[in-house]
């Protein structure tokens, strides 16, 4: 006769088929274990309701209340709405004012906007804090705290001795300070057009350059007495006394547009071919970043700051039609001290640069001799060049034809013309009166 199994035995039976019932089908272990759980006895009643997903209830009463105290929290510290975006990630992000919600969905996508504290703000609001809400008074207060840094900026800049600035399309490099509105010309040729304005809102007149009496003797006693310097003179002059370093020759590089390494900005405005997607462009519009990887031909990978993967960019190898460029960071274009310079240009010169000169000489005055070889300005690049060592200035002698331009960029190759005085402004030679006047006292003997 079968011994009688107790009650103990019959569970410690039943949970071990359990258990290789559970072992053999995965699928029902949820519904299983929990049996098998009681059969122990040993499993508290909150526990076991948990193993049964009664437990879950309580979980999310527990989720709302934290929820509900960080929101009391970020409340406390001046936050009034959470976004919570497609996907819950970033989840959830606080904003101060309902109106910040437009620029940081730009930036993470489109999300649902809610008050924290339950309640919308409505008709008994004060209409200035209901304003304030929806990020109107933050619109006219950046406004106006942009206005002001900007005003103040343009007074620094002013006393160092800055009078213009340039804001490029795109608005990088913006701004860009620069002395005199003709340097214009030299730093859009490298940066693309932009808008030249006068820094203290008023222009100054850039025709004053009147050559006295005393002017023109010197340019007569350098013609009559001096000799060509060589291009090591110069250079030497440049670098030491004017502090202005000389750029290696530029080799232009060759392969894809984009490489590795390289900084690009992203330009939504400029991507116009329907060819590649968009999608990208419009989400980093405006953002910097750094190229990692070139994809095939025409895709590149960029990495942007807080983003946790490269994003890939498809057609930005493509010459145009595609809203991405090369980003340099903003600088300012330095000038050195004022000079005096006597230069006879060589070689043939373009129809527009004699129309430049000619014009120059027609502003004399009646009883005004001006000499085309005569200069004043500052020199603000020096480099290597296929022809050999050169500088660059914006001398006040060459104003562009209609005045509103500026002065022009002007390139001096002592090698190709010559250079035959060059020395600071109001730092002229000595004896140059004496020399002079006794040549003219020789030719009066002679006549």
């Amino acid at each position: 006769m079968p011994t009688k199994r107790t009650a103990a035995q019959t569970r410690k039976a039943l949970r071990k088929k359990l258990i290789r019932l559970a072992h053999d089908n995965p699928s029902k272990r949820a519904e299983i274990m929990p049996v098998v759980a009681k059969l122990a006895g040993k499993m508290p009643p909150e526990l076991l309701d948990k193993f049964k997903g009664k437990g879950d209830k309580d979980d999310d009463k527990k989720d709302k209340k934290a929820a509900k105290n960080e929101d009391e929290k970020m409340y406390a510290k001046g936050y009034r709405f959470k976004i919570t975006f497609d996907g819950g990630k970033p989840s959830p992000l606080f904003i101060k004012t309902k109106g910040q919600a437009a620029g940081v969905q730009k930036d993470h996508g489109k999300g649902k906007v809610t008050p924290i504290t339950g309640k919308k703000a409505g008709d008994k609001m004060p209409p200035e804090l209901l304003d304030k809400f929806e990020g109107k008074d933050d619109k006219k207060d950046d406004d106006k705290k942009g206005k002001k840094a900007a005003k103040n900026e343009d007074e620094k800049m002013y006393a160092k001795g800055y009078r213009f600035k340039i804001t490029f399309d795109g608005g990088k490099p913006s701004p860009l300070f620069i002395k005199t509105k003709g340097q214009a010309a030299g730093v859009q040729k490298d940066h693309g057009k932009g808008k030249v304005t006068p820094i203290t809102g008023k222009k100054a007149s850039v025709n004053k350059q009147a050559v006295k009496p005393e002017t023109e003797d010197f340019v007569q006693w350098v013609l009559s007495t001096q000799a060509p310097l060589s291009p090591n003179e110069v250079k030497s002059f440049v670098s030491r006394q004017l502090g202005v370093k000389t750029s290696p020759k530029v080799t232009r590089r060759t392969g894809t547009r984009f490489q590795r390494g390289d900084s690009v900005e992203i330009a939504l405005k400029k991507h116009k071919s329907k060819k590649f997607d968009a999608s990208n462009y419009s989400r980093f519009n405006g953002k910097i970043g750094t190229v990692t990887e070139l994809d095939g031909s025409m895709d590149i990978l960029v990495s942007f700051k807080g983003e946790p993967a490269p994003v890939r960019f498809p057609g930005a190898q493509s010459s145009r039609g595609v809203g991405i460029g090369k980003y340099s960071k903003p600088y300012v274009v330095e000038g050195s001290a004022k000079i005096e310079m006597i230069y006879i240009a060589g070689g043939s010169s373009s129809s527009d640069a004699k129309i430049v000169v000619d014009a120059y000489m027609a502003r004399g005055r009646p009883m005004e001799t001006r000499s085309a070889s005569y200069y004043t300005g500052h020199v603000v690049f020096a480099a290597e060049g296929g022809k050999g060592w050169y500088f660059r200035g914006f001398p006040q002698q060459r104003m562009s034809v209609g005045g509103d331009a500026g002065f022009q960029a002007r390139t001096f190759n002592p090698a190709v013309g010559k250079v035959l005085y060059i020395g600071i402004f109001n730092s002229r030679p000595s004896k140059w009166k004496a020399e002079l006047k006794k040549l003219e006292d020789a030719a009066t003997d002679q006549d």
